[in-house]
């Protein structure tokens, strides 16, 4: 990113007397952040095993033996979002890490650009990476003059045009993708309260909301969340209380491609379930729900359907928020080692795409565990 990027819409100031009950209310919803993510953790890395269409659980390692990229292949610039251990609570900031060079460099890009809080940002051309959604708290005043924050979804056009495209208390959370070929965004949102079947973390009670660039309402996905398009825009994939489904829009029909499975009676799937898909759609990277596993598919196209390629896995860590690098190569994922049921050592993890080995890593200790995560991956540095 660029030190030029000033954004057009400023945060309009708050007057003296309401200070202390802003920062009030900034504690109290970054504290409702912060639980929410510690309570959701311990359903990610519970035990559990992905099933293929009903089929025998997989604890094994098999295949990806591909030993062909080594770090140099290793490019492009990381999009993470988190909170440090430094930070006020569970402040959430967006982080850029560049992969180029011998030394990665990580920089605090919601600092730079003034930004209290942000995360979950989604690039719209990853190789030309200059317009891009995110998500950020907002302060904002009620009728009677009592302030408080919104989670308000932005779009940003370098290198100075920055729009709010909508604001809302409710709960967003996991994958952001946008399709350049279809125009179209799609996110996870939760339902309303009174809506809501059991925990939060199950994804039956999120729905996946496709919209245009002005958010513009297009489309609903009921009970799904993670979304993830694919390269020509005319299929979304997503999570589904029983496993990975796919939407086609050409046909208006959806089609389920894999069963997850789920140990417990009255369960389903949940949002810690993750995936990404390469640029030239050909290969699918799925992290299990449970401790330890990742998953590499080859998505075939007619008919529509998943065939399984390898697996790795590794009990004493956790898998999570995979994407794919823009040229397709690599994959990195979020892991992180659990300890007495709790994660630890946080840290970034690539491998090549049909590879076992890790071929780079970068760690991240100055975060809280809980509260990072790997938002995109781009080709170049915004402006560049």
């Amino acid at each position: 990113m660029s030190e030029d990027f000033v954004p057009t819409k400023n945060i309009a100031p708050v007057s003296k007397h309401n200070l202390l009950a802003l920062a009030l209310v900034v504690v109290f919803l970054v504290a409702v952040s912060y639980g929410a993510f510690q309570y959701w953790l311990p359903k990610w890395i519970s035990p559990g095993d992905i099933t293929n269409n009903n089929a025998t659980q997989a604890v094994e390692n098999v295949g990806l033996n591909d030993t062909s990229v080594s770090r140099a292949g290793v490019e492009g610039v990381l999009v993470l979002s988190g909170a440090s251990w430094a930070s006020a609570a569970s402040e959430f900031k967006t982080y850029s890490l560049d992969l180029t060079g011998e030394t990665p460099t990580l920089t605090n890009e919601s600092e730079r650009f003034n930004i209290f809080s942000s995360s979950f940002v989604e690039f719209e051309n990853k190789q030309e990476p200059n317009d891009f959604f995110f998500r950020a708290l907002r302060p904002a005043t009620t009728s009677d003059g009592v302030p408080f924050l919104l989670n308000a979804l932005y779009h940003a056009a370098f290198p100075d045009e920055v729009s709010e495209l909508s604001d809302a208390l409710a709960q967003q959370f996991g994958i952001m993708d946008y399709s350049p070929s279809a125009g179209s965004l799609a996110y996870a949102s939760l339902r309303d309260t009174e809506n809501v079947d059991g925990d939060i973390s199950l994804v039956w009670n999120w729905d996946v909301l496709v919209a245009d660039k002005d958010n513009e309402l297009v489309q609903t996905i009921d009970g799904a969340a993670n979304p993830v398009w694919s390269p020509d825009g005319q299929r979304l994939f997503y999570t589904k209380a029983e496993g990975l489904y796919a939407y086609d829009f050409e046909a208006e029909a959806e089609v389920s491609l894999l069963s997850i499975n789920i140990s417990e009676p009255n369960e389903a799937v949940r949002i810690g379930t993750m995936f990404g898909i390469s640029p030239d759609g050909r290969y699918l990277i799925l992290t299990a729900q449970g401790s330890g596993q990742i998953e590499v598919y080859e998505v075939l196209p007619e008919p529509l359907t998943l065939q399984f390629v390898g697996r790795i896995v590794d009990r004493g860590t956790a898998f999570s928020w995979p994407v794919v690098s823009p040229d397709g190569a690599t994959y990195a994922v979020l892991a992180r080692d659990i300890v007495s049921s709790k994660p630890e050592n946080p840290r970034v993890e690539v491998r090549g795409i049909l590879g076992r080995e890790v071929v780079f890593s970068y760690p991240l200790s100055d975060f809280n565990p809980a509260n990072v995560f790997i938002d995109d991956w781009i080709a170049k540095t915004v402006g560049n």
